[in-house]
């Protein structure tokens, strides 16, 4: 049995097209599937600001749905791509939090949710 572990892909599509993956069995993805580069943003946006000694800037309902919804997407391109080849199992990293919250948003905008995926 041939298995292919991926780490941190991040959305990154383009670096995924170039593993090989005839003849792989199963893919293990071993978290951060999706691309979470405006929560990062923000969050670093923040870091220099405290520096500075400024105000963070507050997240909105708006904010924080793009935030999401770039890291839904991305991981949905991620597993739809990968499942084309062995099945993929998943173990979540920080981006693909699960809490309550996370669970709210994705009933909120109707998305399916990521493990539900999988099954």
């Amino acid at each position: 049995m041939r298995i292919l572990a991926i780490g941190d892909p991040h959305g990154d599509l383009s670096k995924i097209k170039k593993i090989p993956l005839k003849g792989v069995d199963l893919i293990l993805l071993t978290g951060d599937l999706g691309k979470a580069d405006l929560a990062r943003k923000r969050y670093f946006e923040n870091v220099e600001r405290e520096k500075r000694g400024l105000p963070k800037l507050e997240d909105t309902l708006k904010f924080n749905k793009e935030c999401y919804m770039q890291i839904y997407n991305s991981s949905i391109r991620v597993l739809k791509y990968l499942s084309k080849f062995a099945p993929v199992y998943i173990i979540f990293g920080n981006v693909e939090s699960h809490d309550f919250e996370t669970r709210k948003m994705e009933r909120k905008l109707g998305c399916l949710n990521l493990l539900k995926m999988l099954r």
